[in-house]
């Protein structure tokens, strides 16, 4: 971040183009030479072509005429201007660094992209919500949905809303699509168990399916049926209530104390607007209370024990986590308030106990099945490789045999630990795009091949372990 506590005066729309301008940076920063348009963006950033002086920062390469027409946009004096362009040297400094940074890691990990398993239809044209690796070696693609499509019309480019068909899509370890598995929902979370039964959920429904697709049980997620035995308790306890009446009465004398809560100036206001003002607090209402509606049908994640299935998903304060037998029933919330964002809390099983990747707190917790604690580990740290960078990481997490798999989204990044959190290995630094957002990792069971979910573009990234000699193709699939 800045260091300068000089603080430019600009309001509204001037700090929204600084902030845009300096986000951008990075980019900017990278130059790409007509004549060898392969070399590696990070190899761009720090040395001209040819040469093995560092590049002028963008901040000092732009013409004297462009500077003095962004000066006279951003209305700023000469002193605030030259404030404002020693910000933009440092945070492109800082960029640079850390790219550098970034390539001497790549450089120690132990797997490089081969492949690129794409999109049914090509790249961004299906909405990949999530996937996981079946004990036969299947990669379970959870598809369909609402999504935006941007089609080119009369020489404009239009979005259109497009429905896709919800489903699992079946592909081999090369990308190759085996089969379909229609569903009568959304899938959001996926996870399969080792007896080859799936457990997939979305859109607060749960499925149960065999290992070629059948489903054979299908239920409410356990958040929802929870809040529907409560309810029912509820009129129960109402239905015998030995005052009649009392409730009623009680309504009458709350009435009062509610309609006291609306001042005398707030039923001012909204009268001369003509009750503009309560029809547009009455829709405010709606929307949020169709919003929380939307949140809480919601899965982010699923794990398969021997007995149980953990399912993750958002509650009215933060992150849940349920436990409910294999048939979907004794559901019962273990652990909840988790920090998560960007719409991510993903789990998975060790052994008996939950693995929760709480990216708002920048760490892995274990619990055991009853949710009580048993480990916390990670930290907030962008450079060192233990910890944790961006804003809210890790998004996702694997286990695989005694080792747990993390995945960090804005910059990316793939990790290999022990199940006590001690790092053991950088596994690969992936090009997705940045941005915050889910970044699914599955690895197979010696570890040689990793995948990748980029929810960006529907894609799934093959990551395989480097080799003495020889690199592998840049893309396959369909």
């Amino acid at each position: 971040m800045w260091t300068d506590r000089r603080v430019v005066p600009m309001a509204g729309w001037r700090t929204a183009v600084l902030v845009l301008f300096c986000s951008l940076l990075p980019c900017l920063a990278e130059e790409k030479p007509a004549q060898d348009k392969s070399r590696p963006i990070g190899q761009m950033l720090d040395q001209a072509a040819g040469g093995d002086q560092p590049e002028p920062l963008q901040a000092d390469r732009m013409s004297e005429a462009d500077l003095r027409q962004l000066q006279k946009d951003l209305k700023l004096s000469d002193e605030d201007f030259r404030v404002f362009r020693e910000q933009m040297r440092r945070e492109e400094q800082r960029a640079r660094e850390e790219r550098r940074a970034r390539r001497e890691a790549a450089q120690k990990a132990t797997h490089e992209q081969t492949a690129v398993i794409g999109s049914k239809h090509g790249p961004g044209d299906e909405r990949v919500h999530n996937f996981c690796l079946h004990p036969d070696g299947r990669l379970l693609v959870c598809g369909g949905g609402t999504r935006v499509s941007y089609v080119m019309e009369g020489g404009q480019m239009r979005s259109k809303t497009v429905q896709d068909a919800a489903a699992i899509r079946v592909l081999n370890a090369e990308g190759q699509e085996l089969a379909t598995w229609p569903l009568a929902f959304t899938p959001q979370a996926i996870c399969a168990g080792r007896n080859g039964t799936v457990f997939v959920g979305g859109d607060g429904k749960l499925a149960r399916l065999d290992a070629q697709g059948r489903v054979l049980q299908t239920s409410d997620a356990p958040g929802i049926l929870i809040e529907q035995r409560k309810k029912a308790d509820a009129e129960k306890i109402a239905s015998v209530d030995d005052e009649p009446g009392r409730r009623e009465q009680e309504s009458k004398r709350e009435k009062p104390q509610a309609e006291s809560s609306v001042s005398l100036l707030e039923a001012f206001f909204d009268g001369l607007s003509g009750g503009a003002l309560s029809r547009q607090r009455a829709q405010n209402a709606t929307e949020e209370d169709e919003h929380m509606k939307r949140r809480i049908r919601a899965i982010t994640g699923l794990a398969a024990t021997e007995d149980d299935l953990f399912v993750a998903a958002p509650g009215r304060s933060g992150y849940a986590v349920y436990r409910v037998a294999h048939d979907f029933q004794q559901p019962k919330r273990i652990v909840d308030r988790l920090s998560g964002c960007c719409g991510q809390m993903d789990i998975q099983a060790l052994g008996a106990d939950l693995i929760v990747a709480e990216n708002g707190r920048h760490r892995v917790s274990r619990y055991d099945r009853d949710g009580k604690p048993i480990l916390h580990w990670g930290r907030t740290d962008r450079r060192e490789e233990e910890g944790f960078g961006g804003c809210c990481n890790p998004k996702n997490v694997r286990v695989v045999g005694e080792a747990i798999y993390t995945a960090e989204s804005g910059p990316e990044r793939i990790k290999r630990h022990a199940v006590d959190g001690k790092l053991l290995d950088l596994v690969a630094l992936p090009e997705l795009g940045g941005g915050c957002m889910r970044i699914t990792v599955e690895a197979t069971a010696d570890g040689s091949r990793v995948y990748v979910l980029n929810s960006g573009t529907g894609a799934i990234h093959v990551l395989s372990r480097k080799a003495q000699t020889g690199k592998g193709k840049e893309g396959i699939g369909d």
